[in-house]
């Protein structure tokens, strides 16, 4: 499995994979994900919509979303680029 990379132009979030979610829909993923990721979560029967997709899983590895497998090192980059925590912190 390839190594999937984030990236926006401030509007979307672009997986290097080719899916885009809305810009707002990726910080509000990366609350649910970051306030789960300890004890994990697991889509059953309450769904999780990330824009046209939904988050399956959140685990010690990153999250699981359709068919993207994002791992917590991209996930912390990007939301240190974005601000979303400090470059100090490890959520």
């Amino acid at each position: 499995m390839s190594k999937c990379y984030l990236r926006t132009d401030g509007e979307v979030i672009q997986t290097s994979q080719g899916a885009s979610i809305p810009y707002a829909d990726g910080e509000r993923c990366f609350r649910f994900a970051i306030a789960r990721r300890k004890k994990g979560w697991r889509r059953n029967g309450e769904q999780y919509k990330v824009g046209s997709y939904s988050l399956y899983a959140v685990n010690e590895e990153g999250i699981i979303c359709g068919c993207h497998r994002i791992q917590w090192p991209e996930i912390l980059r990007f939301a240190q680029q974005e601000g979303w925590i400090k470059a100090n912190e490890q959520a």
